[in-house]
């Protein structure tokens, strides 16, 4: 079951196009469709969804939790408790990567 702060964000915003990014955050935030091609089966429930363009940061959210925290994907750190606490986060400009 998806959390639907996850469906009502991607129902109002899917993506950057043409690897656009974020000029704040330098954040790029996937479309549903690189989100799935890009899909490691072996890291289920755990769906990558965006990248830092400088420092190669990718972002991972738990799609199986209830509250969908998101991770860094290769260190693990938790950034935000929920899918929609990070995207208040990046918004108010509190990631420094």
């Amino acid at each position: 079951m998806i959390d639907e702060d996850i469906k009502s964000i991607f129902r109002t915003f899917d993506g950057f196009m043409d690897d656009d990014f974020d000029e704040r955050s330098f954040i790029s935030i996937w479309p549903i469709e690189k989100m799935i091609s890009n899909l490691d089966r072996r890291r289920l429930p755990l769906v990558c969804f965006a990248d830092g363009s400088f420092s190669a940061v990718i972002f991972e959210v738990d799609m199986s939790s209830r509250h969908s925290p998101v991770t860094e994907r290769f260190t693990g750190k938790l950034l935000a408790e929920t899918y929609l606490a990070f995207w208040q986060n990046l918004l108010a400009d509190q990631y420094k990567f």
